[in-house]
C-alpha cells in the first residue's frame, strides 16, 4: 500500500468516525426517575433493597451516552448501537453502602451495566445488572438484575 493511499484511508476513517459521533437520537437529556418493573435475578435481595429510589442524569454526545446514577453517584458511559435506538452503559462504584441479604454491607466495588431501548423521547426501558465485591466474604457479594422504566422528570 502506498503512503498516499494510507494517508487517504486514515483521513477517510477519521471523517467517518467524526460523522458517527454527530448522529442524533430522539432520547432527551435530563433527569430520569428509574421505576422498578420486575426482577430478573436477585440472589441476595441486592436489587429489591437498593434500587427503589434511584434516579439518573442522562447526557448525550452523538453516539456516546453518559449517565450518573444516584444515590451511588456511579458515572456510567457507553454508546448507542449502530442501527437501533438502543444503548449500553457501564460503570463502577467504589466503597458504597448497600443492603444485601438483610445486612448492611460496605461494598469495595460494584460493577453496573445498563442496556436500554428508547421508548419515547422522555422514556427508555432498561435492564440494570449489578455485581458487587464486598470487603467481607459471604452474603455481601452479590449479583442482581432487574427491568426498569426510566421516565424523564418534567421541566
Amino acid at each position: 500500500m502506498s503512503k498516499s493511499f494510507g494517508n487517504t484511508l486514515l483521513l477517510a476513517l477519521l471523517a467517518l468516525g467524526l460523522l458517527s459521533c454527530l448522529r442524533s437520537h430522539p432520547q432527551r437529556e435530563g433527569n430520569y426517575a428509574l421505576q422498578f418493573q420486575g426482577l430478573i435475578r436477585d440472589d441476595c435481595h441486592l436489587i429489591s433493597s437498593n434500587v427503589s429510589n434511584w434516579s439518573g442524569q442522562l447526557r448525550l454526545e452523538g453516539n456516546v451516552v453518559f449517565l450518573t446514577l444516584h444515590p451511588w453517584e456511579v458515572k456510567m458511559v457507553g454508546q448507542y448501537s449502530d442501527v437501533e435506538q438502543t444503548f449500553t452503559l457501564d460503570g463502577d462504584a467504589n466503597n458504597v453502602d448497600a443492603t444485601a441479604a438483610g445486612a448492611n454491607c460496605q461494598q469495595s466495588m460494584a460493577n453496573l451495566n445498563l442496556r436500554a431501548t428508547t421508548r419515547t423521547v422522555d422514556q427508555f426501558d432498561a435492564t440494570l445488572t449489578i455485581q458487587t465485591k464486598a470487603n467481607t466474604v459471604g452474603t455481601c457479594q452479590c449479583v442482581g438484575s432487574a427491568h426498569l422504566l426510566a421516565q424523564r422528570a418534567g421541566d
